[in-house]
């Protein structure tokens, strides 16, 4: 079994390049991407990401933070 290192894990991408993801879209592909990311203060927000442009043109409202 491999063994990884923090390094690794640092510059992880996930990779579409198989049939199952043809059928999703390039804004869900990255949306995914950016949920991915292994450095927390590097990874997309909830607020950046329920504002996506993914949901946008999917017919989702734009979600702004309670006052």
């Amino acid at each position: 079994m491999k063994k990884w290192h923090a390094a690794e894990f640092e510059s992880f991408q996930p990779n579409f390049n198989y049939p199952e993801f043809n059928k999703f879209s390039s804004h869900l592909q990255d949306l995914i991407r950016q949920m991915l990311v292994v450095n927390p203060t590097k990874r997309i927000t909830v607020h950046d990401a329920l504002n996506h442009s993914f949901f946008k043109e999917n017919g989702f409202e734009t979600i702004e933070p309670e006052q």
